[in-house]
């Protein structure tokens, strides 16, 4: 399933990846479409994919529908969910939510929904976006394209049209098209009778007057004949996906906020080293406390917590706001107000033991002798 899936997102990208240099209108707005992505990071978006695969084997037909869905608030705020059906099965449904440094999962299978929250590590998170990056999505790739058409809209943007050709995507993809999945899409290929007549691939986007894309769709089918055990099986595979570009505000269900658990003062109250190590914070029962390195001397600041969750540290002429979360002698800290990330983990250790920086006489003390 997993290979499954990123076989899909692999050709969702060979779909994103478009132009063509033998019309050149079309290349030029899509060269400045790029540059304006640039400028404006575009991030926030809509997607949806539906496929559906049939499998001919003679004596048997299968169906194997599959919608998934992306909601991309920004780098921190996402919703990703999956339908698929499965013959003689259930339907299969999953939806990912994540959230200021947390993943959140809602199954739906064998008529029972399991609900669970994880942190989500920098290194995944990453990767994650690396999938939905716009501009990398756009880069050009000529050898692709068949045929390209530009039109100028009333409303001063543009629609293009891109129809591909398969020896051009096959061997783009062989030139060590480096992506997620692609492994498996090509040894897919590889095993595959696949002839430019059973395939057909398009892409129309617009774009507005300012050259930022606004929506595309993509439509793919793809007719493939393997031969296994003495078997002829021809699978039909058929695929659309819209992309609308625009502000997005995810709205999160009740159920996550139930597995957050509240964070009472007291519990926040002694000594937290950062899981790197050297990094301290020190909260005391009065709102006041110390944070920094152990050996360089600390800052100090006023503490409170907000809405059960959000941790307040008041420096004076800042005023931080973080999501905090406890977990076993652990608090997991993710900035409220920046579009990060970055989850910083703190282990509990009222046993640490502060070193002593000697300090230097000042010249005028008197020195006993």
């Amino acid at each position: 399933m997993k290979k499954l899936l990123l076989a899909v997102v692999a050709v969702f990208t060979v779909v994103s990846l478009t132009a063509c240099r033998r019309n050149l209108d079309a290349f030029e707005i899509l060269e400045r479409s790029h540059e304006a992505q640039i400028g404006a990071n575009v991030v926030s978006m809509t997607s949806e994919i539906e496929m559906e695969m049939t499998m001919d084997m003679g004596f048997m037909t299968l169906n194997f529908p599959m919608t998934m869905a992306l909601q991309m608030e920004n780098e921190n705020r996402m919703r990703v969910a999956m339908e698929m059906t499965m013959p003689g099965m259930d339907v299969f449904s999953s939806v990912v939510y994540f959230r200021d440094g947390f993943q959140y999962t809602e199954e739906y299978e064998f008529g029972e929904f399991i609900r669970n929250r994880d942190s989500v590590e920098m290194v995944q998170n990453d990767e994650i976006l690396q999938l939905f990056e716009i501009n990398e999505m756009m880069e050009i790739a000529s050898e692709m394209v068949e045929r390209a058409s530009a039109e100028s809209l009333d409303n001063g943007g543009y629609r293009l049209e891109f129809v591909y050709n398969l020896d051009g995507v096959l061997a783009f993809i062989e030139d060590g098209f480096d992506f997620p999945g692609m492994e498996e899409f090509t040894e897919m290929m590889d095993v595959v009778d696949l002839g430019a007549d059973d395939f057909s691939m398009t892409t129309i986007m617009y774009l507005d007057e300012n050259y930022l894309p606004t929506t595309f769709v993509s439509d793919m089918m793809m007719t493939l004949v393997v031969e296994e055990d003495g078997i002829t099986i021809e699978m039909v595979l058929e695929m659309t996906i819209t992309v609308i570009l625009g502000d997005v505000r995810i709205n999160f269900p009740a159920w996550m906020d139930d597995l957050d658990p509240a964070v009472e003062p007291i519990d926040l109250v002694g000594i937290w080293e950062w899981d790197l190590g050297g990094f301290i914070y020190v909260f005391n029962a009065d709102g006041t406390g110390q944070r920094g390195f152990a050996s360089i001397q600390l800052i100090d600041f006023e503490w409170e917590i907000v809405d059960d969750y959000h941790l307040y540290i008041d420096l004076g002429l800042q005023l931080e706001r973080w999501i905090l979360t406890l977990e076993d002698d652990r608090i997991h800290i993710t900035d409220l107000d920046e579009a990060s990330v970055a989850v910083f983990t703190y282990i509990r250790n009222d046993d640490f033991v502060f070193e002593t920086v000697a300090e230097t006489p000042d010249d005028n003390d008197e020195i006993e002798e």
